[in-house]
């Protein structure tokens, strides 16, 4: 039920569902390593991954910015997936 003029919601089952402090220090962490690994990537590859998922833009508007082809930005998209994955994964 939404709290009357204060903006918070309460769960229905009346459970705290906030991240414990475990939980959030993971988290922070775990972002971290991925700012560190997108800045390692590739150029391109970098500014598509940062554009995409930091600041919502498509792969249309990406493509039209980098002057690539949308196929392009998203074959980019997919090897930087593909290293941030084998980066993180052997770093975890």
């Amino acid at each position: 039920l939404m709290l009357e003029g204060t903006g918070t919601v309460e769960p229905a089952d009346g459970a705290d569902h906030r991240p414990n402090a475990y939980e959030s220090l993971a988290w922070r962490e775990l972002h971290a390593l991925l700012a560190r690994e997108i800045a390692r990537l590739p150029e391109r590859e970098a500014v598509i991954v940062r554009q995409h998922y930091e600041n919502g833009v498509s792969f249309t508007h990406i493509a039209q910015l980098l002057g690539l082809s949308k196929g392009r930005v998203s074959q980019l998209h997919a090897s930087a997936l593909g290293r941030l994955r084998a980066r993180i994964g052997h770093a975890r």
